[in-house]
């Protein structure tokens, strides 16, 4: 009798190690295809192309004209301090186009930030709310999907609108395929 309870419990010991083998096996197989769906995308790793060169040096320069423009507070006629929107990119993202920004001349939450596209009479506009940081307001990248875009040279604009400031940025372009 005790060599038959000693074979029941090496084979249910055995059973236990050969399911929970199966069962690794099993997650361990999941985990690392999830893996190689991530790394699908396309991502260009290649250096910038010189135009790519020009396009963040002309970036910086109007950054720092921006910015030194806009030393002194004014307010408009509700009394809200004028506040210098700047784009800090704009740029083919996946399948949208993503305006990034930001806000010098106020810190607050809340706000409201629009991109405005336009080209040839035609506007698309998508909006969303400021974030403070540190120095700054931060406008949350805007996405706007290429389907609603035509291929050519679009201008962008970005308004900043809050109870206590507001203000319209330089007009920057991005070029549609």
């Amino acid at each position: 009798m005790l060599t038959k309870q000693k074979i029941l419990i090496s084979s249910l010991v055995l059973a236990l190690a050969i399911s929970g083998a199966i069962v690794y096996l099993a997650l361990r197989s999941s985990s690392s295809q999830d893996i190689k769906k991530d790394t699908t995308q396309n991502i260009n790793y290649d250096p910038p192309t010189e135009e790519e060169k020009q396009q963040a040096e002309d970036n910086k320069e109007r950054i720092i004209e921006e910015e030194n423009n806009n030393k002194d507070p004014e307010a408009d006629d509700d009394g809200r301090v004028i506040v210098a929107p700047i784009i800090s990119s704009a740029a083919i993202v996946g399948s949208d186009v993503e305006v990034r920004s930001y806000v010098t001349g106020t810190i607050e939450n809340g706000g409201t930030c629009q991109a405005t596209l336009t080209q040839n009479g035609n506007t698309v506009s998508k909006e969303s709310t400021s974030v403070a940081d540190a120095t700054t307001t931060i406008c949350p990248p805007l996405r706007i999907p290429l389907s609603q875009l035509s291929s050519g040279t679009w201008s962008i604009v970005v308004t900043y609108s809050s109870l206590t400031s507001t203000g319209t940025s330089n007009s920057a372009s991005v070029e549609i395929p």
